[in-house]
């Protein structure tokens, strides 16, 4: 029984060690993401300017964060199958992100 214990602990550290790089691996996806959509002008200026300037979110901004919140719902509830199915879906239906 013990034995079992140790292995399920050392498959619980694989799994969280594998969430992270996943959580890190999509954060550097989206932040390249974000460079890449963003307009030259607007990258270049100071992000509080830009947001004074623009209150408002744009509805594309909004349907970003959206699918941004149902990520991390996903990876919170450790389901990360359908996070990455999701992100799957994203990049295939975006035309941003179509390489």
């Amino acid at each position: 029984m013990e034995h079992e214990l140790i292995e399920l602990r050392k498959h619980i550290s694989s799994q969280g060690i594998l969430v992270q790089d996943l959580m890190t691996g999509v954060c550097r996806e989206l932040e390249e993401w974000k460079q890449s959509n963003g307009d030259n002008h607007e990258a270049q200026q100071d992000p509080e300017i830009s947001e004074i300037q623009d209150p408002l979110p744009s509805e594309r901004d909004d349907e970003k964060m959206i699918f941004l919140e149902h990520i991390d719902v996903l990876l919170a509830e450790h389901k990360v199958e359908e996070a990455i199915e999701a992100l799957d879906a994203e990049e295939k239906n975006s035309p941003d992100l179509k390489h």
